[in-house]
């Protein structure tokens, strides 16, 4: 197998077998059909969390939430979002059909009754 033109380099560890690939830019990138993706250039993962930016985003009437708010606020909001009201016209014509299609089977009717009353006549 190779990423980027390079062939990998497996070692066994325990049950498993490991390979390091190292992207050069953000993006989808396949590996012998499996689809991997990355999400930010490498130097990025160690920066860290501005420990003040909770005040900053305070000072801006903003509010910061920890994970299980974070992830019941986006559960409520997926499920409000989720539920369509869609308003429909509904039409006022099988009611009107289906009363003039007894009508007219009744006049057929009632006209066969009368000429087989006449034949037998």
């Amino acid at each position: 197998m190779s990423f980027d033109n390079k062939r990998l380099s497996f070692t066994k560890e325990g049950n498993h077998y490991t390979a390091i690939i190292d992207p050069k830019k953000d993006g989808f990138y396949n590996i012998a059909g499996y689809e991997i993706a990355a999400n930010y250039p490498l130097e990025y993962r160690e920066i860290g969390f501005n420990e003040d930016m909770g005040a900053h985003i305070g000072e801006c009437n903003g509010s910061v939430r920890n994970f299980e708010e974070a992830k019941t606020l986006l559960l409520g909001d997926i499920k409000a979002n989720s539920v369509r009201v869609v308003n429909e016209p509904a039409s006022a014509k099988m009611p009107f059909i289906i009363a003039s299609l007894i009508i007219f089977l009744g006049e057929v009717i009632l006209r066969r009754l009368r000429q087989r009353k006449m034949k037998a006549a």
